[in-house]
């Protein structure tokens, strides 16, 4: 009689943790076990749900391609239905225009800007593809506009952060974030959560109070 792994030793084995509940350390080191055993024999939920996404994409090729080709797109969707209206009303509270300019995955990008700053400056969340692959969030300015070394000290006394900010031709001030991800997306900014929003607007007070102390809002 041929015994299999996947029919016969998993099967006795879930049978045995059912009779070892009074010897814990057992029991634990048979369910270790069969999950490896699982795994080896691709019954584990990971692994299933895998192949059968593969093989339903596979059967599907069409439909797997205007998915693939519209990914980012729904980024776009779910920023401008739950994190845009917030931005957009608390910009205006502040008098600031909003600027929405995409979102992917992993970020969310745009600034802030205010007619008396004549374009000269802005606040930017970015991800940068060109230079660093980071993103970051800070105080940019026009190439062609100067910030004077007692003006750029100030702004440098008056930010905190748990980090030093980072400096550049183009930013006065910058912080990195973290990347956003699926998960991030689903607690932070659809499930009735507003935890991304309120770090951003968080970010922009300091920088806006930076701004004033510095004599430059």
């Amino acid at each position: 009689m041929r015994i299999s792994y996947k029919e016969d030793i998993i099967t006795w084995l879930e049978k045995c943790v059912a009779i070892s509940s009074r010897f814990p350390l057992v029991r634990e080191t048979l369910v270790q076990y069969i999950n490896h055993l699982k795994i080896l024999t691709y019954q584990d939920i990971n692994t299933k749900n895998e192949k059968e996404i593969i093989e339903y994409l596979s059967e599907n090729i069409e439909p797997a391609k205007n998915i693939h080709q519209n990914y980012d797109k729904v980024y776009d969707y779910l920023t401008e239905k739950y994190f845009n209206p917030n931005m957009e009303k608390f910009a205006k509270e502040k008098g600031l225009k909003y600027v929405f300019n995409g979102s992917k995955e992993y970020c969310i990008d745009f600034y802030l800007i205010k007619d008396d700053w004549d374009n000269n400056y802005w606040i930017k969340f970015h991800y940068d593809r060109d230079r660093d692959r980071k993103y970051h969030y800070g105080l940019c300015k026009h190439e062609n506009y100067s910030i004077t070394d007692e003006k750029r000290q100030k702004l440098l006394d008056f930010i905190s952060g748990t980090n030093k900010p980072s400096s550049d031709d183009w930013y006065p001030f910058y912080f990195n974030l973290d990347y956003l991800s699926v998960e991030r997306w689903q607690e932070e900014i659809i499930n009735n959560s507003d935890k991304f929003f309120k770090d951003c607007t968080e970010r922009i007070e300091e920088i806006l109070l930076a701004l004033k102390k510095a004599g430059m809002d």
